[in-house]
């Protein structure tokens, strides 16, 4: 039940849009949320699973300490409503005083991968940084023993009244007795028979009125898990979310369009206004952070505008399914992730018994990996990393990115987007792979965003980005002969380029 719980959990999460993953506080409600599928769920049957067993034992002892003192029972009421106001109090700040954590709590676990993960292993060791991660991590927990001191009085007095309650019912249960024995004559039998049976009821009363404090601190987190799902909702009105499906992508029009981050007053895209047609070749081209990644994500609409409109086969982006857009998108972006499964499962993302093994070598050819994978003992079902399989096998930088160069082209999609994906690959293989990418572009829109401009004669169609808008556009010719942005750029590589053969040919004098 709890492992269909998470497997449904991790479902969901794969659906919040893009853009609540820029909020810090998604990822607050997503550690509540995955403590509902680890923990709670199981913490809150046990808890109902007592509340049942525990009615029949308490109604069998109010018939019996009714028919002979009645007071005793109201005595107990008396105190346990006590009891139930303090726990539910104590049960609220130990929620509050967790979520004041939380944050402190994830950056914790994030500096912990840092010296566990070899992906940060040698900036570690090279700029001496543990210094500096080791005092946040002081620093943190230095806060984290502050919001304990904040929260300790209310945790002290609300947990020295539920301690006095405990006691006070006893005793209170004892003088009452003890009186009515002197007072009324109580016989000794009797009087040992409502003590045992209120000690009882008392303690069964508080396992009930107990569970309930703690159940609802439980389902507290069940409503950040609730949260999560509100995400996906808000996001859903926010984001495309209609159940139209469009075939073969013929044009992608972006109107007007504007985009800005959450809780940012500025817009990263202005006023973008540009058609894409199947068959054709565009290159995004410009300075760092001037809008090249992000406009990418609203032509896949893994972003949706702020103003302005998407289009595809002249359909607004609004009225088709999300899925139905990414099906259709294949993405080598600069921060690419190969994941701890085999060789074909990071290319196809299929199981191997479901993907097409002779299109996954044909891929591995065509980026110039055969001979390397074709060596290994398990080839194509070599899994890769070693943190979890000794026998896994770890990969340069460069085949690394030929891998994902490898995963975009299996998948065959009609739009195809290389965001610097040749930024780690030798000028040889580049070009083969150029080669590759121009063959199985004819029929398809291929989004090139790079600063290397090998292939800019190749482009139907160039975008030159400054400040979140397009200044230029043209071919490759057409831009020369403006002399503007796009000139100084290609001049300034082609200056690089001739110093760079100027050194190697002094080198070999």
């Amino acid at each position: 039940m709890i492992c269909n719980l998470k497997m449904s959990f991790y479902t969901k999460v794969s659906t919040v849009p893009l853009i609540e993953l820029e909020k810090s506080d998604y990822y607050d409600t997503y550690s509540k949320s995955l403590m509902v599928t680890v923990s709670k769920y199981k913490k809150v049957f046990n808890e109902v699973l007592r509340l049942v067993s525990s009615f029949s034992v308490i109604l069998s002892l109010l018939m019996f300490i009714f028919v002979l003192d009645y007071i005793i029972i109201i005595m107990s009421i008396f105190i346990m409503i006590i009891i139930l106001m303090s726990s539910n109090i104590s049960g609220k700040i130990e929620y509050d005083y967790y979520n004041t954590n939380l944050t402190h709590t994830r950056y914790q676990k994030y500096l912990d991968e840092v010296f566990y993960n070899k992906r940060y292993a040698d900036e570690l060791r090279i700029y001496n940084s543990s210094r500096l991660f080791i005092k946040r991590y002081f620093q943190t927990s230095n806060s984290k023993i502050g919001n304990m001191v904040k929260f300790s009085l209310k945790r002290i007095i609300f947990g020295f009244l539920k301690l006095f309650s405990n006691s006070a019912h006893s005793l209170v249960i004892i003088f009452y007795l003890s009186y009515k024995v002197i007072a009324d004559g109580m016989a000794l039998g009797s009087f040992t028979s409502l003590l045992v049976s209120s000690q009882i009821l008392i303690q069964t009363m508080k396992s009930v009125l107990l569970a309930y404090p703690n159940l609802k601190k439980e389902l507290l987190f069940f409503d950040d898990y609730v949260d999560i799902n509100s995400v996906i909702n808000s996001g859903k009105k926010k984001n495309s979310c209609g159940s139209y499906k469009i075939g073969s992508i013929d044009s992608i029009e972006l109107q007007s369009v504007y985009f800005s981050y959450p809780d940012c007053n500025e817009y990263i895209l202005k006023d973008i206004n540009q058609k894409f047609i199947k068959g054709e070749k565009v290159a995004f081209i410009g300075l760092n952070g001037s809008g090249k990644t992000t406009l990418s994500k609203i032509i896949t609409n893994q972003f949706n505008p702020s103003k302005g409109s998407i289009r595809y086969n002249n359909v607004n982006s609004n009225r088709i399914s999300n899925n139905n857009i990414f099906s259709k998108v294949s993405l080598v972006s600069q921060n690419f992730n190969l994941y701890n499964l085999s060789i074909s499962e990071n290319i196809s993302m299929l199981e191997k018994n479901e993907c097409d093994i002779l299109k996954v070598w044909d891929c591995i050819k065509a980026v110039g990996l055969y001979e390397k994978i074709k060596s290994l003992s398990c080839d194509i079902d070599t899994v890769f990393g070693k943190m979890y399989d000794s026998s896994g096998v770890l990969f340069s930088g460069g085949e690394m990115q030929r891998l994902a160069i490898a995963r975009a082209l299996y998948k065959d999609s009609e739009i195809i987007i290389f965001d610097e994906s040749s930024s780690s690959l030798d000028p040889i293989i580049e070009e083969e792979i150029n080669k590759v990418l121009l063959e199985v572009s004819s029929e398809k829109i291929l989004i090139l965003i790079t600063h290397r401009l090998s292939l800019m004669n190749d482009m139907d169609k160039i975008l030159v980005m400054r400040n979140g808008s397009i200044i230029e556009s043209g071919t490759h010719s057409k831009l020369l002969l403006n002399k503007k942005d796009y000139y100084t750029i290609y001049n300034s590589q082609l200056i690089t380029i001739e110093n760079k053969k100027t050194i190697k040919s002094i080198k070999s004098i």
